[in-house]
């Protein structure tokens, strides 16, 4: 067994009453960097940073030797943060989300709200009550294009495999973004279907984790024009969508 979950190795592994049982042959104690070792690492990948930055990068990445392989040589510091957290299909962006539930049994982190970042819309989970199990679905409504359309999407993670919730919130923020920054210059239906293929790929794109590496979800979404009442929709799996007539 290889790996960072040291806990979970030791209580199913080394000290748990089975084959593997007292059966240590050495152990070896992987002391993470200090931060001379963490400058001496930045020298010889040839990253020239003055220390003021590299103590900013070392309370930001840590002292973590993947983090920090992943730095850019000729970048700044806020270059490489941005590229590793916050641009597009960034690496690390969800690295939060994956540490957090390896770390705990019941581990919910709950969803971004677009109220948060002053877009006019809701951003929420359908079972609402973050207390409960494991909270996979998800729903967007959110007005666009100068309020001239509705966006509405409902998101279910898959069950069965970890990481549907990741999989579910990951779906409506890329499909919120795309549509909201695509200006509505070109055809509705083109715009939502381009929209549901970048959080496809946005998914299929994510830092490799074993134990995510299934996460999928299904999704129903319908793009509304309030002007003439004409709605584009694009479905995905068994997210159903009804048309109710006559009350």
């Amino acid at each position: 067994m290889c790996g960072s979950a040291t806990t979970w190795m030791r209580e199913n592994g080394l000290f748990d009453k089975g084959g593997l049982y007292n059966r240590t042959t050495r152990t070896i104690y992987l002391a993470p960097f200090t931060l001379h070792e963490t400058e001496q690492y930045l020298i010889l990948r040839g990253i020239k940073w003055t220390r003021y930055q590299i103590a900013e990068c070392y309370m930001v990445l840590g002292s973590t030797p993947r983090y920090l392989q992943m730095l850019e040589r000729g970048l700044s510091l806020t270059q490489n943060i941005g590229n590793l957290f916050f641009a597009q299909n960034a690496p690390l962006a969800c690295e939060y989300d994956f540490l957090f539930r390896s770390l705990f049994n019941e581990a919910i982190v709950p969803p971004t709200d677009y109220r948060d970042t002053g877009k006019q819309g809701c951003w929420h989970d359908t079972n609402g009550d973050y207390r409960c199990g494991k909270i996979e679905d998800v729903f967007v409504l959110q007005a666009v294009w100068e309020g001239t359309h509705l966006l509405a999407v409902v998101v279910d993670g898959i069950g069965g495999y970890r990481g549907g919730d990741v999989a579910a919130r990951l779906a409506c923020k890329c499909i919120g973004e795309h549509i909201a920054n695509s200006g509505g210059n070109i055809d509705s239906a083109d715009i939502l279907q381009t929209a549901v293929v970048y959080a496809n790929n946005s998914i299929c794109s994510q830092p490799c984790n074993p134990l995510l590496s299934y996460m999928s979800c299904v999704m129903t979404a319908v793009l509304i024009d309030l002007g003439t009442g004409e709605m584009d929709v694009c479905h995905i799996g068994d997210t159903r969508l009804y048309m109710l007539e006559d009350g």
